[in-house]
């Protein structure tokens, strides 16, 4: 993975410019354009935190790994607290005229602590949000946020919540996340008058019924998270009243089949997600759904009417659900498909009768299935297809003329792993819109010149652990639009000189493999290299790097350079910014930057 670039030099060494350190050894204190942000790690009272002598400057303050109590602080009197963020803390208690000292303060955010109660914080009116997760609380008063008028975002996880009836009545939320809490089941009117509301969580409980109508008042409602529940069946009737209703997530429960009436409440659903449950059959009656994620189910077959209303339907995941037949029509009723993913099943073969029903499929994912053969796979009607992924099949050879030349679209290509033994270019006629090809995981010893002579507008291609011993000079010739080449993991000694001729690299990684020396020859014209891997290599010396103005990041790791700090050219000075990088940009400003 490539790191961030930063070309300009100021978003390093801004931070150090706006940074003020004040006397309190801990306490850090940043002035931000007006905003006074404090971070306090190790303290033991609220009297260590020293604050900006106007007290018209809006302070936000954050402290983590401390013990304190809350209460009336002398150093904080008068101030403009906006916000407090605790962290990993021991909080023996907060009092009553902590609150009433800061008016202002509208963000609370606790996490991670030991606490005892925190019912002062009720008192505190001009929240507007209020952050509590994973602290140790034994419980809270059924009215907690009662008097919270002004509580737009509420975050209670793993805070021992008990959902009572109207216990949010007249709170104006518009969030609300209630995740982890061991919440068994949900009083019909818990959420009354949230009418607020555009996204409750109410993922990683217990709960396994949703009473009819428990939603009913949640109008402005987008998004329902009931992940890891213990949802068995729905009742339609719970969606009652979610008419803006656009995501619904029921992962990770025990749902075993999907009835065709259940969502006929949900006008506005585009996103249903249903991954990591045990559905073994599908009857899906939602016109407006766009995406629908049903990955590690059990549905072995997709009959026809599985999908019976969908007309819609963009993306489908069917991954990891045991597949074995897809019937011929099971698609007929979403004409509209761009995106499937059959991948991790035990499909052999799909007719191509079963993409005559949508020509706008654009990506189709069928890695790791048990095909064999590439004919046996239907890509008549895939005339916009952009990305075919047919990695970690056992395709052994590819049949000539091979099938993708009917791909006339195809942009995207990952054979990765599919145990080819040899490249033919005729593999790859036709496919005059190809961009990225990824052939690594087979065992190809030898690439030849002229293996991609059909394939000259690729710009990535990937040949890592591929068995390569040598490379012929023109092996590569054809590709003078290639800019990312991947080599890692061969078991070539040496690159010959003008193999990289025709050609204008931005990266290269030549990972594990087993060169030692490089010639500057080799890398003549390579005046736009961005980034050269030569990790897990025995590389001696690295005088060619002096031909690549324009390189910036050097990969080094596990190499005899691997514990310099600064590698110095005649024109270049690389800094090693992490394990895995150095960096050609060198500031003066940083000591080992300089010349001695």
């Amino acid at each position: 993975m490539k790191v961030p670039k930063m070309n300009n030099p100021l978003l390093i060494i801004l931070p150090f410019l706006l940074s003020v350190q004040l006397a309190s050894s801990t306490c850090r204190h940043e002035n931000n354009f007006g905003v006074y942000f404090i971070y306090c790690d190790q303290i033991t009272a609220l009297e260590e935190i020293e604050t900006p002598l106007s007290n018209l400057t809006m302070i936000r303050i954050f402290i983590s790994n401390s013990s304190i109590t809350l209460t009336k602080s002398q150093s904080l009197l008068g101030k403009r607290l906006k916000e407090l963020d605790i962290a990993k803390s021991v909080i023996s208690e907060i009092q009553r005229d902590f609150v009433d000292d800061f008016p202002e303060l509208n963000r609370i955010t606790i996490r991670d602590c030991k606490m005892g109660t925190v019912e002062a914080l009720s008192n505190l009116t001009p929240l507007y949000s209020l952050i509590l997760e994973r602290n140790q609380i034994s419980s809270l008063p059924q009215d907690f946020v009662a008097e919270l008028r002004r509580l737009n975002i509420l975050v209670l996880v793993h805070s021992a919540v008990d959902l009572s009836e109207y216990m949010f009545r007249d709170v104006p939320l518009t969030h609300l996340h209630l995740s982890g809490n061991g919440i068994t089941s949900i009083n019909p009117y818990s959420f009354a008058t949230l009418r607020n509301l555009e996204e409750l969580k109410l993922d990683n409980n217990s709960i396994t019924v949703l009473p009819a109508n428990v939603f009913q008042d949640l109008e402005r409602l987008r998004v329902l998270n009931l992940n890891g529940n213990h949802l068995r069946s729905v009742d339609r009737a719970a969606f009652s009243g979610l008419r803006n209703l656009n995501e619904l997530i029921l992962s990770n429960n025990y749902l075993v089949r999907i009835e065709s009436d259940w969502f006929v409440e949900l006008p506005s659903i585009t996103t249903l997600d249903l991954n990591s449950n045990r559905i073994k059959s599908l009857l899906l009656n939602v016109p407006t759904l766009k995406s629908l994620q049903l990955s590690h189910n059990q549905l072995t077959i997709l009959e026809d009417d599985a999908l019976l209303d969908v007309p819609n339907l963009k993306l489908l995941d069917l991954s990891n659900n045991g597949l074995t037949h897809v019937t011929k029509d099971a698609f007929k009723n979403s004409p509209q498909l761009e995106e499937l993913t059959l991948e991790s099943n035990n499909v052999s073969q799909l007719t191509s009768d079963i993409f005559k029903h949508f020509s706008n499929l654009t990506s189709l994912i069928l890695s790791s299935n048990k095909i064999t053969n590439l004919s046996a796979i239907g890509l008549d009607h895939l005339q916009h297809l952009q990305s075919l992924n047919l990695s970690n099949n056992n395709l052994g050879a590819l049949p000539t003329p091979a099938p993708l030349h009917q791909l006339r679209s195809l942009q995207v290509l990952d054979l990765h792993n599919t145990r080819l033994t040899t490249i033919q270019p005729s593999m790859f006629a036709g496919l005059e819109n190809l961009k990225s090809l990824n052939l690594s995981g087979n065992k190809l010893p030898k690439i030849t010149q002229g293996t991609f002579a059909e394939a000259k507008g690729l710009n990535t291609l990937n040949l890592g652990n591929t068995t390569v011993k040598k490379f012929h000079v023109n092996a590569l010739s054809e590709l003078q639009q290639l800019k990312v080449l991947n080599l890692e993991y061969n078991k070539f000694t040496e690159l010959p000189v003008g193999i990289f001729a025709n050609m204008r690299l931005n990266y290269l990684s030549l990972k594990g493999n087993k060169v030692k020396r490089l010639a500057g020859e080799v890398f003549a014209n390579q005046t736009e290299m961005e980034e050269l891997d030569l990790s897990d290599t025995n590389v001696e010396q690295l005088e060619f790097v002096e031909v690549m103005g324009n390189l910036r990041y050097l990969l080094l790791k596990n190499t005899r350079y691997g514990d310099r700090k600064v590698i110095r050219f005649k024109n270049h000075t690389f800094l090693k910014i992490n394990e895995d990088y150095w960096d050609s940009w060198c500031p003066y400003f940083i000591l080992e930057c300089r010349e001695v």
